[in-house]
């Protein structure tokens, strides 16, 4: 369990940290609208996540009839992250926050929902939550319910917890997220992103060399 709850504040702290149109939503829409506002928007995020995660343990519970095959499962899921960590790295956009002005608002105090169905569809539409919960979700099939639950949990609690930080924090983050700091952030996430498949594919080799 001790695994599990690591690995789940690992994770959340990845996505805290990754830089993607979410961030740069969650500050325009705090600042134009209002902290009640923000924290809807990532009352919809979170729903969304939420979803996804149940999507993929929902595939991932296919890997589960195949246990046998956890080994094989646990270094593609690995080598999936490394590969999304290089890519990103090398290929992937580079975020830039003046290009994010694209979301238009008909603002009603009365009407937050709207705010967390725009996080909810913003967060959906964007593959990247997509791939990276499918990709975790797989990786982590072999664990048994409790779990999982614990591991995606936590990672949920954190990723809310910073967001909701993020909303109160909206003017001093804004000023922080200069081009030069946007690409160090952008490069240090997907350096991350390929360190943990690194430490994933690596331990369950390490793990069948020793028991061998």
């Amino acid at each position: 369990m001790l695994h599990a709850l690591i690995n789940g504040l690992g994770l959340g702290l990845l996505l805290a940290i990754a830089v993607g149109p979410i961030i740069f939503s969650i500050i325009k829409i705090s600042l134009g609208y209002g902290k009640k506002a923000g924290y809807a928007f990532i009352t919809g995020v979170c729903l969304c996540d939420a979803l996804l995660i149940l999507l993929g343990n929902v595939a991932a519970e296919v890997m589960r009839s195949a246990l046998e095959y956890k080994n094989l499962i646990g270094i593609i899921g690995g080598c999936l992250f490394i590969i999304m960590g290089i890519y990103s790295f090398f290929f992937g956009k580079k975020p830039d926050f003046e290009k994010s002005r694209d979301i238009q608002v008909d603002y009603r105090k009365r009407d937050m929902a709207k705010f967390t169905l725009q996080g909810f569809f913003i967060n959906l539409f964007n593959p990247g939550p997509l791939l990276f919960w499918l990709t975790t979700c797989t990786t982590y099939s072999f664990l048994n319910t409790n779990e999982r639950i614990l591991l995606f949990s936590t990672t949920l609690a954190v990723v809310f917890l910073t967001d909701f930080l993020k909303v109160n924090l909206a003017q001093k983050i804004k000023r922080w997220l200069t081009p030069p700091n946007l690409a160090k952030l952008h490069k240090a996430t997907a350096l991350i992103l390929t360190l943990c498949g690194v430490i994933i594919a690596s331990s369950v080799i390490l793990k069948n060399f020793i028991s061998w």
